[in-house]
């Protein structure tokens, strides 16, 4: 991703990663029950992009920052996205419980993996919104 990054640009990448991880997300949890297959295929590439954009967010955010700002702004950056990581299983597992029977095994998923999207599709709005000169 970050030749990739180097050739095309920061934003690109980070918007089709978002973008790609979002479609995946709101997918995902629908396909119980469809060939294997396919559900592995979709996963990979779930698990691609929703990690492939990490470490051209890491530069972008090295490249914008000033220097006496890098490491607060790193420390920032980590605690914000591991509090995300730390709530994301929360409400994956309220929307879980909400929209499957009471005591019986979890049979619809996909609003559950929904949920996830919503924050994807911040962060595919949020790289849509970078500057073109500067990513």
């Amino acid at each position: 991703m970050g030749r990739l990054s180097d050739r095309t640009g920061r934003r690109s990448v980070l918007f089709s990663m978002a973008l790609t991880s979002t479609l995946c997300s709101f997918v995902f949890g629908w396909l119980i029950g469809w060939a294997p297959a396919l559900i592995f295929a979709v996963g990979a590439i779930y698990g691609f992009t929703a990690l492939g954009d990490s470490p051209v967010l890491s530069t972008a955010f090295t490249e914008a920052v000033r220097p006496a700002y890098l490491g607060s702004g790193l420390a920032l950056r980590s605690l914000l996205g591991f509090g995300a990581g730390a709530v994301a299983p929360l409400a994956f597992g309220a929307v879980l419980d909400a929209t499957n029977a009471f005591g019986a095994n979890p049979t619809t998923w996909g609003w559950a993996f929904v949920t996830l999207g919503l924050g994807g599709a911040a962060a595919t709005w949020c790289a849509w919104g970078l500057a073109r000169a500067r990513m």
